[in-house]
């Protein structure tokens, strides 16, 4: 059961990565093209 939570834990995490990092490159290209 722990082991159950810690993986769900695990993908929650990844997954929140995941978004960071598009929002940080969708910012990026933002700031480059100003369109």
């Amino acid at each position: 059961m722990k082991r159950e939570r810690e993986t769900s834990a695990i993908l929650i995490l990844e997954r929140a990565l995941w978004r960071a990092g598009t929002l940080i490159l969708i910012g990026s290209s933002w700031r480059e093209k100003p369109d």
